[in-house]
């Protein structure tokens, strides 16, 4: 989640904390957001999943490849060795 919110874009990154930061006061004041406040479910949109998931896809390509590199040396010149 941190990655993804790094990447995204600087207004949405501020709307966002704006929407947290409204909930969390409001939240410790024991009371609810005024209707007209309310994020609409027409309106409510996943903005987050896209960059979820690219970071998800980037980290799972670099265990890949961290799996192909040899740990040892021995293991690195047994790939080199002509068979």
């Amino acid at each position: 989640m941190q990655e993804a919110c790094l990447r995204l874009p600087k207004q949405v990154l501020i709307d966002r904390t704006n929407r947290i930061r409204e909930a969390l006061v409001a939240n410790s004041q024991a009371r609810q957001l005024p209707e007209e406040m309310w994020t609409k479910p027409e309106e409510d949109t996943p903005y987050l999943y896209p960059y979820i998931a690219e970071v998800q896809k980037e980290w799972a390509d670099r265990a890949a490849f961290r799996c192909r590199i040899p740990t040892s040396l021995d293991t690195l010149f047994s790939l080199l060795k002509p068979k």
